[in-house]
């Protein structure tokens, strides 16, 4: 291959390796905007909270909690909104509001790929409509537990950052 046809290729490969970074989505276009819907099993995600609100009315979803794996509510790494078709209560059989293995609850990627776990990933927490909800340390709702109600800006002055397995709504 003469030289000139050895520059035009290599200009060519550049050409279009420049041109693969440019369309790469960039990290704040991920789908980071997470629903899970306890009363449907299913859960899904978007790439704007705007979205991601209209989802949860055309639903009808009653709000449980919002969680951030960041402290303050950060939206940098991702949020999941946990809710489904019925109000919290004390009752005994809360069954559907039930998370017994965080690590089987991912956060999407762009490509449609599994992203991190929810497991020791929680840092804020907001808990709505009169619910409370508790983490626990381990799966299966094993090892040490925590309540929450309200909002929680960062878990950690309670020692609970980062911590939860899994999680009991009420």
């Amino acid at each position: 291959m003469a030289f000139r046809e050895v520059v035009a290729a290599l200009s060519t490969s550049v050409v279009a390796v420049a041109a693969l970074v440019v369309a790469a989505p960039s990290a704040s276009a991920a789908a980071k905007y997470c629903n899970y819907n306890l009363s449907a099993d299913a859960g899904e995600c978007f790439y704007s909270h705007h979205a991601l609100a209209q989802r949860k009315a055309a639903l009808a979803q009653v709000d449980y909690i919002h969680v951030v794996n960041w402290v303050n509510y950060n939206t940098g790494a991702g949020v999941l909104e946990i809710g489904g078709s019925s109000a919290c209560t004390l009752a005994i059989d809360n069954e559907g509001k039930k998370l017994p293995d965080l690590t089987k609850l991912r956060y999407r990627l762009p490509d449609g790929s599994a992203g991190a776990t929810l497991n020791n990933s929680i840092s804020s927490v907001k808990v709505y409509n009169g619910c409370v909800v508790q983490f626990f340390d381990g799966v299966g709702y094993s090892g040490a537990v925590s309540p929450w109600t309200g909002a929680n800006p960062d878990l950690s002055y309670m020692g609970f950052y980062d911590r939860a397995s899994s999680l009991d709504i009420t």
